[in-house]
């Protein structure tokens, strides 16, 4: 009897994670989960889609998957898994990860899964693509700081650029004005 109930407590519970499911990989969210006991990876499928892997097996260990990132972002990405293991409450990292078609960006929220009676089970990862968002900041970026006729930089690009030269406490920093009357 409790086998049958259980049975359909799960069906149940497949047939309405399908719709979340759905929604998740619309929006490009996938998660991964490292387990203590086992000490192994487990993908989802738009995970492994995220982080351009093919094989299901690729991954056994935690020092794999910071491989997946590029180079200059796995540093960062190490020691927010590192800050997650040893327990700060949703930790979250923005990298770059390469795959064939380029670099995709991914964010990822570090949390520690934990059983009934708190003992720490897992360390699972929720990643969004945001890839798209970061290409649309890098562009807003550049028309804020750029003449849009020349894409020259403009006058906040030069205040910002010497503000951070002088706060730094640059030796030997010389601004010459030239003022030209009627210049055309």
């Amino acid at each position: 009897e409790q086998c049958r109930e259980d049975g359909a407590k799960s069906m149940g519970l497949v047939k309405n994670s399908r719709p979340l499911l759905l929604a998740a990989k619309s929006v490009g969210l996938g998660f991964w989960r490292y387990d203590f006991a086992t000490q192994k990876v487990f993908f989802s499928d738009e995970a492994r889609f995220l982080y351009g892997l093919a094989d299901p097996h690729a991954l056994p260990d935690l020092e794999s998957v910071v491989d997946c990132y590029c180079e200059a972002d796995r540093a960062k990405v190490g020691r927010a898994i590192e800050g997650a293991l040893q327990g700060e409450p949703n930790v979250e990292v923005r990298a770059a990860v390469p795959v064939k078609s380029g670099t995709r960006h991914v964010q990822t929220r570090f949390c520690r899964e934990t059983g009934d009676d708190g003992t720490p089970l897992a360390l699972v990862a929720p990643t969004l693509d945001v890839t798209n968002y970061e290409a649309a900041i890098r562009s807003y970026r550049h028309a804020a700081l750029h003449d849009s006729l020349t894409g020259l930089p403009n006058r906040t690009m030069f205040h910002d650029h010497l503000r951070s030269i002088l706060d730094g406490g640059a030796e030997g920093v010389a601004l010459i004005l030239l003022d030209l009357d009627h210049f055309k």
